[in-house]
């Protein structure tokens, strides 16, 4: 399991920075309603939820401990994806999986979101 002082401080920061941006898209109460920043409201939104998720796993003890398979998540990705909640055999996995669905929806390549 990784659970460092440093990849906790990064998220601590990482919520209080998102936080401040989302309160940014208020104003007066009322948030701003162009698309484009529904969309960037959105995002942020996530982004915060992954990183509190994150740090709910550092107050846990399972931060860094892959969510499928239950093994240490590679120092390098977390240090890349301080966020990431699986290791890159389970990530890619799961992504194959989801390709493989889409494909055989109908017989035709469909786009599929990926996180």
């Amino acid at each position: 399991m990784l659970s460092t002082d440093s990849s906790r401080q990064y998220l601590e920061n990482k919520r209080v920075e998102l936080q401040k941006r989302i309160g940014g898209f208020c104003n007066g109460g009322s948030f701003v309603t162009t698309f484009e920043s529904e969309c960037v409201f959105a995002v942020l939104k996530d982004q915060l939820r992954q990183v509190e998720n994150a740090l709910a796993r550092y107050k846990e003890g399972t931060y860094g401990l892959c969510q499928r398979c239950g093994k240490p998540i590679d120092p390098a990705r977390l240090r890349v994806l301080p966020c990431a909640t699986m290791c890159v055999r389970c990530k890619n996995h799961q992504e194959n999986s989801k390709n493989q669905r889409s494909f055989a929806k109908g017989g035709q390549v469909q786009l599929v979101e990926r996180k």
